[in-house]
């Protein structure tokens, strides 16, 4: 306690008033040691003054940090595993399961998701397309797909859709 405290319990003890104490995290205390000021400000506000350089640095450090590409490749791996399947469960009025169009559904979900059916480059099957979106997904925070809806190599998937990642804006 210091001397203005010890001051304060005296004359409290002396005319009968009750102090009250009044309780606070620790981290809210200020004192001379602290070296840490805090923002009023909401967490919208902070981020888009700062995403930019926040996107840039997370970049760097995927691409240049063996510990980033590690992180990176661990929650790939986590999340996308092998990758999405599709297992069809169409049902007959009677509430059996209808094999005919549950085959058919899979057959050309699997044939959709070759290289020169979901991806506008050709290049990637879809499981690397998942892979690489949930890559950006962990650099920059967001992600972007394009749908192109229309058809495309030999797939006969009802909508036709290439997937199309678009990188987040670096500015």
């Amino acid at each position: 306690m210091n001397v203005l405290q010890k001051a304060a319990l005296w004359f409290a003890k002396r005319t009968g008033i009750v102090r009250t104490q009044t309780r606070q995290y620790k981290a809210a205390r200020p004192s001379r040691d602290s070296n840490f000021s805090t923002a009023t400000t909401s967490g919208d506000s902070e981020v888009r003054t700062s995403l930019t350089n926040l996107r840039g640095h997370s970049r760097a450090l995927a691409r240049d940090s063996a510990y980033g590409k590690r992180a990176k490749a661990i929650i790939v791996n986590n999340v996308i595993g092998v990758g999405m399947g599709l297992q069809g469960d169409i049902k007959t009025v009677r509430g059996t399961k209808a094999n005919s169009p549950n085959t058919q559904l899979e057959k050309a979900f699997k044939e959709w998701c070759k290289p020169g059916n979901c991806h506008t480059g050709g290049e990637l099957h879809f499981h690397d397309l998942e892979r690489q979106i949930m890559g950006q997904v962990f650099e920059t925070g967001e992600v972007f797909i394009r749908l192109h809806r229309r058809q495309f190599g030999s797939s006969e998937v009802p909508f036709d859709a290439r997937a199309d990642r678009i990188r987040a804006r670096a500015a």
